[in-house]
């Protein structure tokens, strides 16, 4: 249950800044999780 509670809450973060989670799980292997995220230039302080 906690585990797809963090799940969820991180495809909807990441969703809100334009990407998406990708979950890719093999039996007896385990899973991987990735994004992919446009991030534009900072700002010089």
């Amino acid at each position: 249950m906690r585990v797809e509670l963090g799940l969820s809450i991180s495809n909807q973060l990441l969703e809100l800044m334009g990407s998406k989670l990708i979950i890719n799980s093999t039996e007896g292997q385990g899973s991987t999780f990735s994004f992919d995220l446009v991030l534009g230039a900072g700002q010089k302080a």
